[in-house]
């Protein structure tokens, strides 16, 4: 029997209007929920059916307002039906069609534009165009998790931002993390906390005294935390989930969360599309698609990885009108299946390596995953600023900023990275003063850029 009794509710959450039980005003935010949660969990030829009449949508106001989609659909007569035969969007092609149409939705339509863009975690930013639809959307499909999961949502939530476009420390909260939904849900408080530094002492203190039940951060982040506090450091904010996204998770990380009894999960998403996957609660490893978001596709781009055949992920955003994401390669790889272990019948992506850019090219043209312990690299050298990059398929550079370089830095570096990357591979060290991140907004420890 479907319930909302462990959900809480505001006193005021109904209407007292005749004929109404939601107030007019909430509706709208409500009733997209309801029917996401409808979509998602309900039956899988029905969802398809639903896709297949937004794809077509989503393809004939691409064709109808934009010469670019024009020319790169009715060239291959381009459908829903036939809609494997187009081929992947890149991110030059996206940056083209922004710079030659712009958006593809104006005043005239009535709908609030957004700028947006993406962090060049790739090499390549994106500003793309969105609506104040898409923001709302994307606001009510992250709470919609929360419900979808069976999580209590009484509890306190802390999000981590980390933008090193803007040094600053900032702790901000309010009394509700249900958006536009807040009059009819009852949360925990919400907290944004935006960092450049990882001033941990500081990070500490603020959540000690917020009890952060539900963090939101960065891979990076958490395992920093872990590294220098513990795993165990969690219990004092009483948390309960650390929900990652951006990259892949060390499963030493994980391991030792779940040894101090905090769980974990991933969200994988994209700045173009919003939410794309989440982790299944009960099979690790298992991202069940946001159907009621995106469609994903397995690319031609073929990668083996610790002996699995992985393919490029090929998404469509079905609300994407200003900027159209259509069969668009995010540069993450991965498997897809029809349905989970757990019996949930839908799209879901196992295996998933995040960033093809991520991954260390081995001479053979196999890939495999590449975690550095950021803190562990702090203890062998105390530096202020690096960068690890393969350049072909049997080096890789490092580039180093550290105040008072120690004679045996270099040396202690070269044999943990060569331990790391295997002994095919040269490790050249070079300090410098600066590391030039060009556009990118995010750092990467590691890129793999070998041809």
């Amino acid at each position: 029997m479907v319930s909302f009794l462990h959900f809480p509710t505001t006193s005021d959450a109904f209407s007292s209007l005749p004929f109404n039980i939601i107030k007019p005003e909430d509706k709208p935010a409500f009733h997209l929920l309801m029917e996401i949660i409808f979509l998602e969990t309900g039956p899988r030829s029905a969802r398809r059916q639903w896709q297949k009449a937004q794809l077509n949508n989503l393809l004939n106001h691409a064709k109808q307002r934009s010469k670019f989609w024009r020319e790169r659909l009715e060239a291959r007569k381009i459908s829903a039906s036939s809609f494997d035969k187009l081929p992947a969007l890149t991110r030059t092609e996206v940056n083209q069609q922004i710079a030659d149409e712009g958006s593809l939705l104006s005043a005239k339509d009535q709908i609030q534009l957004l700028s947006r863009a993406t962090s060049g975690s790739t090499g390549e930013p994106v500003n793309f165009h969105a609506t104040s639809a898409n923001a709302i959307f994307n606001e009510v499909r992250a709470f919609a998790q929360y419900l979808i999961e069976d999580r209590d949502i009484s509890l306190n939530r802390c999000r981590f931002h980390y933008d090193p476009r803007k040094p600053r420390f900032s702790f901000t909260d309010e009394k509700t993390f249900a958006g536009s939904l807040s009059r009819i849900f009852q949360t925990g408080k919400n907290a944004e906390l935006h960092y450049f530094s990882l001033d941990f002492d500081r990070i500490i203190t603020k959540l000690s005294s917020y009890k952060a039940h539900y963090i939101v951060c960065l891979p990076q982040f958490l395992e920093a935390m872990v590294s220098l506090k513990g795993a165990s450091i969690f219990k004092q904010f009483d948390t309960r989930l650390v929900v990652t996204y951006g990259q892949a998770t060390s499963p030493a990380v994980i391991e030792a969360l779940a040894q101090s009894g905090i769980d974990h999960t991933s969200s994988y998403s994209c700045e173009e599309v919003g939410l794309i996957g989440s982790e299944c609660r009960h099979h690790k490893g298992f991202f069940h698609v946001a159907e009621s978001n995106v469609l994903v596709e397995a690319g031609d781009l073929a990668v083996e990885i610790d002996g699995r055949e992985c393919r490029n992920l090929l998404v469509t955003g079905l609300h994407t009108y200003a900027t159209p994401f259509i069969r668009y390669d995010v540069g993450d790889l991965g498997e897809l299946k029809d349905r989970c272990p757990c019996g949930h019948e839908g799209t879901v992506i196992t295996h998933l390596h995040g960033r093809v850019a991520a991954t260390l090219k081995l001479p053979d043209g196999r890939r495999r995953p590449f975690f550095l312990a950021a803190q562990l690299l702090q203890e062998i050298v105390r530096y202020e600023d690096l960068r690890v990059r393969q350049i072909s398929s049997d080096t890789v550079t490092v580039e180093i900023v550290a105040p008072v370089p120690e004679p045996d830095t270099a040396e202690r570096l070269q044999t943990y990275l060569e331990g790391i990357c295997g002994p095919q591979f040269t490790v050249m060290i070079k300090f410098c003063a600066q590391i030039d991140w060009g556009a990118a907004s995010k750092k990467h420890l590691f890129l793999c850029q070998a041809p």
